[in-house]
């Protein structure tokens, strides 16, 4: 799925839309966030964002 998901990725080919996926994941799973109206997020977090979770 993972790969399904870059692939439709609108960043596909920049360097953060191709970087992202070796980040950290914040998350259990994805979840419904009430500030993005109904979209279901998983939130991924680089190395220096990472550190401080």
């Amino acid at each position: 799925m993972k790969d399904a998901l870059a692939q439709g990725d609108p960043r596909q080919g920049d360097a953060t839309g191709s970087a992202y996926r070796n980040w950290t994941v914040t998350a259990i799973s994805a979840d419904v966030q009430g500030a993005h109206g109904k979209h279901v997020l998983l939130i991924y977090a680089n190395d220096i964002a990472a550190n401080s979770i």
